[in-house]
């Protein structure tokens, strides 16, 4: 891979990230996290509080791909139509296909779990699939295509947890909301007075960000890395995993989605930080994004407080980075 490549891509990356420090004071994690998702094809789970600036962030990655955003609302009553789309009848008594909000580059999905199973299986399923069918034809999704969905984390009156099964559908989870106070005095100083329209300038087009990705499968992972990421993986089996915490906590092992995840956030990783290559640091600085939200844990390890990230960071503290072990 030329170099010259590489560090075009670099500047194009680093300019999407300055587009979103632009738009929303600190959240340097959720703004790593969305880029990947976005540069690896992954979707993204975000854990927030109402009020902290996820509709703003998502609007500001929407504007930096000069692409189309899309905002989903959910609420117990919302259809699977609402999602996607749906036939309807014009004035003129034909039959037409009439898009959804789905069909953007950038779609917020706020409050995911607020909808009920049968419409968070069509999103689901739209995201996976990459397209949208209806009445027997196939109408494909916009690319690139970047779902961000939210849910509130301490409120569950009224709620539809999202299975096992779809969690895994998202490449990573990223919480949104913890600011210093620094940060929190910023925001005030800058929004003290009328509101007014951000104005979102395009740094990357659709065909810039189609090439940067063909860059980003193409930064190098040594074996020794890929061998690291399979070994955190395997160690998450509670029927292989030497870890006590594993074997009392959890019911059953990740998905080799969790390793893909978590190697093609290491190359948008390496890139950002001017690496050459992925490295171990990368797999494991991705680890805490990729794997939580797809631990199932005991119903006994949930009744004694215990935590998806407490597991995943004692299998971190316990799997070496080396080659050969």
């Amino acid at each position: 891979m030329d170099e010259r490549d590489l560090d075009a891509a670099r500047s194009a990356a680093l300019a999407v990230l300055s587009a979103l420090d632009a738009a929303v004071v600190g959240e340097a994690a959720a703004k790593r996290i969305l880029i990947a998702g976005l540069l690896t094809g992954g979707h993204v789970l975000v854990e927030a509080l109402p009020g902290t600036g996820k509709t703003l962030l998502c609007r500001a990655l929407a504007g930096a791909l000069s692409g189309a955003f899309g905002r989903i609302q959910c609420t117990p009553d919302l259809l699977p139509a609402d999602v996607t789309g749906g036939d309807v009848l014009t004035s003129d008594g034909r039959v037409e296909f009439r898009k959804g909000p789905v069909f953007s580059n950038v779609v917020l999905v706020d409050e995911i779990n607020r909808t009920g199973p049968k419409t968070q299986a069509a999103l689901l399923e739209a995201m996976q699939e990459s397209a949208v069918t209806c009445g027997g034809k196939t109408y494909p999704l916009p690319d690139p295509l970047i779902v961000v969905a939210t849910q509130n984390p301490v409120e569950l009156e009224g709620t539809y947890p999202l299975p096992e099964a779809q969690l895994d559908r998202f490449a990573f989870r990223v919480s949104m909301g913890g600011l210093s106070e620094e940060e929190y005095r910023k925001i005030l100083a800058l929004t003290s007075g009328l509101p007014s329209d951000p104005g979102f300038k395009p740094v990357l087009s659709t065909d810039e960000l189609g090439r940067l990705k063909k860059i980003i499968e193409a930064v190098p992972v040594s074996q020794a890395v890929l061998a690291y990421a399979v070994r955190i993986v395997m160690a998450l089996d509670p029927a292989r995993s030497p870890n006590p915490a594993v074997r009392d906590n959890v019911r059953f092992g990740v998905s080799i989605r969790a390793a893909q995840a978590m190697v093609r956030g290491a190359r948008v990783a390496a890139l950002l930080d001017a690496r050459p290559a992925a490295g171990f640091e990368d797999v494991r600085s991705l680890a805490p994004f990729a794997l939580p939200h797809r631990v199932s844990l005991s119903f006994a390890a949930l009744a004694a407080g215990e935590k998806q990230s407490d597991v995943v960071n004692a299998v971190l503290n316990s799997v070496p980075a080396v080659e050969d072990v």
